[in-house]
């Protein structure tokens, strides 16, 4: 299991809690950040947290595949 996969049930659970609809993250600087909709944004300390929300994210997006 990768590092980002075991950030993964963390991911939906603050996506849901917090309403969140992006990540900006900026690599060079070490910076994580959760966007949620009504504007609040919440620091991330980890990339694979970030990583992870940005792959639960990605995949709410996605039509279902049936």
């Amino acid at each position: 299991m990768s590092r980002t996969e075991g950030y993964i049930l963390w991911a939906k659970s603050f996506i849901q809690a917090r309403r969140v609809v992006a990540v900006r993250m900026d690599a060079e600087r070490g910076e994580y950040e959760a966007l949620s909709e009504n504007g609040s944004s919440y620091f991330i300390e980890r990339l694979e947290q970030a990583q992870a929300l940005l792959t639960v994210l990605e995949e709410k997006q996605e039509p279902s595949k049936v």
